[in-house]
């Protein structure tokens, strides 16, 4: 009867914050569907997608070498974005990308930002079927508030806004998940290989299972992985491939305290008048950020196993802090880890697990104001809280766990499952 009350008062509380941010929630869709319309209010409605669209012209004219020389997007992007005049962006992303907006290139640029548009929503509603089947274990009325809880997300409608790709890597991420989780590790690696259009994500994943002995997911990943190179190093040649890591460091270095990552949090707490003045500090604390979970990864990482949705939630926090390019809207890729945790707990702490992703779900709705206002990258100072706790409780499980030295169990002492000694 306690538990009863409890999950009716929880379920309150939630309806009348729903009702006090509802307003908030529609003006973050109002926006990009202004945009979708045509008026575009701001100087970043449809600003990424006229990178993409820029990059996909010079593709179709046949200039791919030049994806990496900015000032060949000038032109496209002045007759473009008004408000960007004497501002060019850069295309970052490896080369075979974008030929996926050469087609639509051909159109204009308002109706290709409604194509990619509505294929985003597509994207968007595939992943919400992903959480929906990530969050099956808790239950009906569970898997309808956080399917909620992500079609009102703010970085969800920022990426809308922008006319990114993040929704593309959120689904890889989460078909990645589920497909681990099932036993089907070969499918996992061609899951994983849309994250080739940001491929520093891959880094952490591809060594953790390699390291692990995953190899049928490397068996499908590394191929698709070799073609994409192929693919691109055949469009742009081969002086622009050399040149392609450079390109990329500069970029890093023009970092600021909205990023998301520990470039982003040193900037805003150390230097926020400098963007990436401190980025070569992120070096180090990344590299420990992952031996500290490596070394939670030790022992059993079996995906099917008890302790698999907390390790991959911290690799996926991991991933994040040590990307030197990781804005608002690409942080959705944590949802399906946050969820995956709270569908593994037992029925207590599952309202912990609710909790912290209601809080994170507030923390995002900010946007970068608290950057702004107080000077703190307040959701990577999260992220971080987060990772610190989850290797405590690991590392504590697995002490607690671990019988005294020269004692035995009964037929020798048997490693446990759950815990991974």
């Amino acid at each position: 009867m306690q538990q009863r009350y409890v999950a009716l008062g929880a379920w309150a509380t939630l309806a009348i914050l729903g009702w006090v941010v509802a307003p908030a929630v529609a003006g973050w869709w109002a926006a990009p569907w202004h945009a979708f319309f045509g008026r575009r209010e701001f100087w970043w409605d449809a600003e990424d997608f006229a990178v993409f669209y820029a990059a996909g012209k010079l593709v179709a004219a046949g200039d791919a070498h030049l994806l990496y020389t900015p000032s060949a997007f000038t032109p496209i992007q002045s007759a473009l974005l008004p408000t960007h005049q004497d501002v060019t962006l850069g295309y970052y992303n490896p080369p075979f990308f974008a030929l996926l907006f050469a087609p639509i290139s051909w159109l204009s640029f308002d109706r290709a930002y409604q194509v990619w548009f509505s294929l985003n929503l597509l994207v968007l509603a595939f992943n919400a079927w992903l959480l929906w089947r990530i969050a099956a274990p808790l239950g009906l009325a569970w898997q309808a508030a956080l399917t909620i809880a992500l079609l009102t997300l703010y970085p969800v409608t920022f990426a809308f806004r922008l006319g990114q790709y993040s929704l593309i890597l959120m689904a890889s991420w989460s078909s990645a998940y589920l497909l681990l989780r099932s036993g089907r590790e070969r499918a996992a690696g061609l899951a994983l290989a849309p994250l080739l259009i940001k491929p520093e994500l891959l880094i952490p994943v591809t060594l953790l299972l390699a390291w692990k002995g995953r190899r049928a997911v490397l068996s499908t990943l590394l191929p698709a992985a070799a073609v994409a190179a192929t693919v691109s190093i055949v469009m742009i040649g081969l002086r622009e491939t050399v040149a392609y890591p450079g390109y990329l460091r500069e970029a890093a270095f023009a970092g600021t305290g909205n990023m998301y990552g520990w470039n982003g949090l040193l900037s805003s707490l150390l230097a926020p008048g400098n963007p990436g003045g401190h980025t070569s500090l992120a070096l180090p604390l990344s590299l420990l950020t992952l031996a500290a979970v490596a070394v939670v990864w030790r022992g059993d990482a079996d995906p099917g196993g008890e302790r698999f949705p907390s390790l991959w939630l911290l690799l996926t926090i991991a991933t994040v802090l040590v990307d030197l390019h990781f804005y608002l809207q690409d942080i959705i890729i944590i949802v399906p880890a946050a969820v995956g945790v709270a569908a593994a707990q037992r029925q207590g702490a599952r309202w912990v697990a609710g909790g912290a992703l209601a809080f994170g779900w507030l923390l995002l709705g900010f946007g970068s104001t608290p950057t702004a206002t107080w000077g703190i990258n307040i959701f990577t100072s999260y992220m971080l809280v987060c990772l610190v706790a989850l290797c405590s409780w690991e590392y504590v499980s697995r002490f607690v766990s671990r019988p005294p030295r020269g004692t035995a169990l009964r037929g020798g002492f048997q490693p446990s499952r759950a815990t991974g000694a």
